[in-house]
């Protein structure tokens, strides 16, 4: 392939806490991946984590989500998540999820309150990018690419304030496929795998 992919992405929360024990965080998120053209790239997703805490140090949250795309329509997803310490910013903490599509866990040391690394093992996610209706892909102008891999990595984060971070990673990706999807949302082309790959993240989190 050649030309340039683009990503664009928004998303809000809100946390709504009910007592010391349940809390709830409703996520509202919105995509747009792309070749040239955006018509027909949007991927929007609507979620509600509900978490309970029987103790300072143990937390368990239920997340339900409802993802739709253009490619493909919409999908429902439940995950649970396991975190253990999750908000100390002193010493180790943890988290483990067991999702509807992979098993993710991540453990973080606090070397000061802002300063922390984390080694994680994750899902990269599943990118579907809308291609350019002049594409060179033969046969796949107007389609789709959905690119989907694993990565496991160490990042190190510093929060620059209340709950906005200023992050670096580097990771390994692995199990990295590709698949192609006509303009009708039908997979045509499976099972091109590549080999396993290193990468490097910047990123800066703001929260409100």
């Amino acid at each position: 392939m050649q030309g340039r992919l683009n990503t664009l992405q928004f998303g809000f929360g809100y946390e709504q806490e009910i007592n010391d024990q349940w809390e709830l965080f409703y996520i509202v998120e919105a995509e747009s991946s792309f070749e040239k053209e955006t018509s027909g790239s949007n991927e929007y997703e609507l979620g509600i984590d509900i978490e309970y805490k029987p103790s300072e140090s143990w937390a368990f949250v239920v997340n339900m989500n409802y993802e739709y795309l253009d490619a493909d329509g919409g999908e429902l997803g439940m995950d649970l998540e396991i975190m253990w310490n999750h908000h100390s910013k002193e010493g180790w903490s943890g988290e483990f999820e067991i999702s509807s599509e992979f098993p993710e866990s991540s453990l973080t040391y606090h070397f000061t309150r802002a300063f922390s690394t984390t080694l994680f093992y994750a899902d990269g996610g599943t990118s579907t990018i809308r291609l350019a209706n002049d594409t060179p892909v033969t046969g796949m102008q107007g389609g789709y690419l959905e690119d989907e891999y694993q990565s496991i990595g160490t990042r190190f984060s510093y929060e620059l304030a209340h709950e906005s971070y200023l992050s670096f990673s580097i990771q390994k990706n692995f199990n990295r496929q590709l698949a192609f999807i006509d303009g009708t949302g039908s997979e045509v082309e499976t099972n091109y795998s590549f080999e396993d790959a290193i990468g490097a993240t910047l990123s800066y989190e703001l929260q409100f």
